[in-house]
């Protein structure tokens, strides 16, 4: 039998799950959440609709992709961007930075736009970091 203590803080628990995910659905920045060997693990609305308009075939915003694997094989193909990504991650993720940010342009099929990526530690109990893709085009 659960007791009623328990009860209340699994209640806790899912409102203050909820709240989270709200709040993250809310802001129009690209969010996602990579673990400590940068699986992404969560994303946030604006992340997902960016991802369906520019073509992506996976609807849930390449949940379970591993983020650092993406940025290797691009830095593997030349791109210095995806390399200065993937070290600025690893240093965040290390604890040899407090937070990685830059600015790079971006090419979808209908526009160019110019996005800043800023990585912050995740302030959880889990490792891991948060990913948030702003565009800063205008």
């Amino acid at each position: 039998m659960i007791s009623q203590s328990n009860s209340r803080k699994e209640l806790k628990s899912i409102e203050s799950e909820m709240l989270a995910n709200s709040v993250l659905n809310s802001l129009d920045v690209h969010i996602a959440i990579l673990d400590e060997q940068g699986k992404i693990v969560a994303v946030n609305e604006a992340w997902k609709t960016f991802a369906r308009q520019n073509n992506s075939p996976d609807a849930s915003g390449y949940l379970g992709a591993n983020y650092l694997g993406v940025c290797a094989a691009a830095a593997a193909q030349g791109d210095p961007i995806s390399l200065e990504v993937d070290k600025g991650i690893r240093a965040v993720m290390t604890g040899q930075e407090p937070l990685f940010s830059t600015e790079y342009p971006c090419s979808t099929p209908t526009q160019d736009l110019w996005f800043n990526i800023t990585v912050l530690p995740l302030r959880a109990s889990q490792a891991g970091v948060v990913v948030i893709h702003q565009d800063i085009s205008n």
